[in-house]
């Protein structure tokens, strides 16, 4: 600092003019004038000094002032350029972040759809080989009935014809017609031709629903694949059951036989009192009959 004395008004007010100036919230004309107005007035309170030497001594301090408000104002600007490059580094790191988040939840979905794909794939394969499985398990009920058939006919015409000759033992005459009486049985009890039928039956509707899946048509016709694959799977699901479901009533024949029983039980139990009611009836008429004479 200067070794003339100034006031801190003088001070003050310079000081404040510079750092409008700096911060170009004054043009440089006014910062002129009101500057010269400011040394002027401190001037004026040191008449002791020569005019001259206190106005060099006065632009000294100009000097020195601004050089300390450059300064200032060089840190602050310092200052905000370091606040302003950490909110640009917190900035790209919170970007940063985002992006991490939006390529991880992106190979997430990528990674659930690729799921669901196989998922989709495996229950395709695993429709096509239920109807393979279908197909062979059909085909072998069909040589069975075949066969079965084949046992029944020749059986059954062989103990009619052996039955009327004399020569055959009856032990050989009874064997083949208990023969034929089992293959009958088996056929009849076990439903061998229904469940042939049932098998052919899914197999058609499964095939259908495959058909229409691959190809989009009918219900299919559903650009969301997810939506298309779990209406492909329910429709396959049901008739899965359904054919389940036939295959346990056709290995329990004897629901059915007493579902029979109970029907016959039922109709014949109605018949008899439907006889009683007509019977009770008609001694109501007889009884009516004998006391109408009386009456007369």
């Amino acid at each position: 600092m200067p070794d003339l004395p100034v006031s801190k008004k003088f001070l003050h007010e310079l000081r404040t003019l510079q750092i409008e100036h700096q911060k170009r919230l004054i043009t440089d004309e006014e910062y002129s004038r009101r500057r010269d107005e400011v040394i002027k007035r401190e001037a004026k309170s040191h008449k002791s000094m020569s005019y001259v030497l206190l106005l060099q001594e006065l632009q000294n301090i100009e000097k020195e002032t601004e050089q300390e408000v450059k300064e200032e104002l060089e840190k602050e600007r310092k200052a905000r350029e370091a606040e302003e490059r950490q909110r640009q580094l917190e900035k790209k790191w919170q970007n940063q972040k985002l992006e991490r988040e939006r390529h991880l939840k992106e190979l997430r979905d990528q990674q659930e759809k690729l799921r669901r794909e196989a998922e989709q794939l495996t229950f395709r394969k695993t429709v096509a080989e239920y109807i393979d499985r279908l197909e062979d398990k059909t085909k072998e009920l069909q040589s069975r009935y075949t066969v079965l058939q084949y046992i029944l006919i020749i059986f059954s015409a062989s103990t009619a014809t052996m039955a009327s000759m004399e020569v055959i033992p009856r032990w050989f005459v009874s064997f083949t017609g208990l023969v034929a009486t089992v293959a009958g049985g088996i056929l009849t009890t076990f439903k061998i031709q229904e469940r042939i039928y049932a098998n052919r039956k899914a197999i058609a509707e499964v095939r259908l629903e495959t058909q229409k899946y691959d190809y989009g048509l009918d219900e299919y016709q559903i650009e969301n694949t997810e939506q298309r694959y779990l209406l492909f799977s329910k429709n396959i699901t049901l008739i899965q059951g359904q054919e389940m479901l036939q295959e346990v009533e056709f290995w329990n024949p004897k629901k059915e036989e007493k579902k029979e029983e109970r029907t016959t039980q039922i109709s014949s139990s109605e018949s008899e009192e439907d006889g009683e009611d007509s019977h009770n009836h008609e001694d109501h008429k007889s009884t009516e009959a004998r006391e109408k004479p009386e009456d007369q």
